[in-house]
Parts: structure tokens; sequence; C-alpha cells
């Protein structure tokens, strides 16, 4: 389990209303790999989250970089003036 240590001075609370099936599942996964508390599997759980998405857009970033590279359009991606329409 990973221990989160946290700046009470540098954190917002913030209100999140969830389903009861919601909360009954977090519960359940709280109790059985011994989080200390619902904040603290949800404040993992969201920096998981957000890790994650971050890899993605890098990974977005990159392929859209080689493309540009590759293409024979490249000039034209780079031109403040293109207008697409689709």
């Amino acid at each position: 389990m990973k221990v989160i240590e946290i700046d009470m001075k540098q954190t917002k609370t913030i209100t999140l209303r969830i389903s009861n099936d919601l909360n009954n599942e977090i519960e359940k996964i709280v109790r059985e790999r011994g989080y200390s508390s619902k904040s603290d599997f949800i404040r993992l759980a969201l920096d998981e989250f957000l890790m994650s998405y971050q890899k993605e857009l890098e990974g977005l970033t990159h392929e859209a970089k080689s493309w540009s590279r590759n293409s024979k359009e490249s000039d034209q991606l780079s031109n403040p003036n293109l207008v697409l329409i689709y």
C-alpha cells in the first residue's frame, strides 16, 4: 500500500456526491485493502488516474509530432491560416 503524506496547508476540501452502490464498493475496498479512510483511497485512485491520463496525453502529443514530421503536409500543419472543415 502507498502512503501519501499531505501538507494540510496545501489542500482543498471538496464535496463529492456518489451513489450508494459506489459508496458501498469503496467502503469494501477500503476494508479489504487496509486503507486508513475512503479519502485516502479516493486520493490515491485520482492520483493514479491522473498519472495514467498524463501518460496518455504525452503519447498522443508524441504521435502527433511524429506524424507531422513524417507528413508531406507538415508545412500546412504549422500554417496558422489553415481551416479544416469536416
